[in-house]
């Protein structure tokens, strides 16, 4: 069968009748590169599925593992967190033991300390209070004197003091009278508090120990405090309550 072609139209029309031809010249005009993309796109849509099925899988078994580490290192954390909490009871126990060692120690030091200020009490107020003749009426490892106990159960009794005062100077450190050189025929009761280091509660406590001694008496009293070392607002607040300071060493 011979076909003729006159123009485009009859090229058309024989392309679509022969199916053969149209493929042959689309060969000859796409080049075989281009006929065959649409083949090449489906193998590369493909392997892109492929490689993102297995980055998918990749990451679960990654996050799987992360999960995994995270879940020992929460243990690891809940380990160290049960040790510190141990630790910390263990410290806090040991604080106690120190602060209560620190207190038992402070408390040897002091009595240690005001034991030797009795002992050298006679010297200590004739040198820094001019005072002779000095009489110890209560003091660390003295017995009370029986006269100044009478008294002050008599100045209880009799409604001057109160059982409350009374308890509260018998906790005072020191309960003494001397004499001036200068005036022997004057009497000096003296309420004196003794601390290594002077603080607010040695100055106010002395104080208001000397004035309930001062009722029991009937005569005015002194209120002192022997410490080793004091510092400036210390210094001032023993002036307002009109409390003498001696400093005698602790050696």
């Amino acid at each position: 069968m011979t076909t003729t072609i006159n123009d485009i139209a009859d090229l058309v029309r024989i392309l679509r009748e022969q199916p053969e031809w149209a493929d042959t010249v689309r060969g000859i005009l796409l080049g075989r590169e281009v006929i065959e993309l649409p083949k090449l796109f489906a193998e590369f849509a493909e392997l892109t599925r492929q490689n993102f099925q297995l980055l998918r899988e990749e990451r679960k078994a990654d996050i799987a593992e992360l999960k995994t580490g995270m879940s020992g290192i929460e243990s690891r954390v809940s380990v160290i967190e049960t040790e510190v909490s141990g630790l910390k009871t263990e410290v806090s126990s040991l604080n106690v033991r120190v602060t209560r060692l620190e207190g038992k120690m402070d408390n040897a030091l002091g009595t240690n300390y005001q034991n030797k200020v009795v002992r050298n009490l006679h010297s200590i107020l004739g040198q820094h209070q001019n005072l002779t003749r000095v009489k110890v009426l209560r003091g660390y490892q003295n017995d009370p004197d029986a006269d100044f106990m009478e008294q002050l159960y008599q100045a209880e009794e009799r409604g001057i003091i109160t059982h409350q005062q009374s308890n509260d100077l018998l906790l005072v450190d020191i309960i003494c009278i001397g004499r001036r050189r200068d005036n022997r025929d004057a009497e000096i009761p003296l309420a004196i508090e003794t601390s290594i280091t002077i603080g607010d509660n040695d100055v106010v406590r002395a104080a208001r120990r000397a004035e309930i001694l001062a009722a029991i008496l009937n005569q005015p009293a002194q209120a002192a405090v022997i410490g080793d070392s004091v510092d400036q607002p210390r210094t001032a607040l023993a002036a307002d309550y009109q409390v003498s300071l001696i400093l005698h060493p602790d050696e």
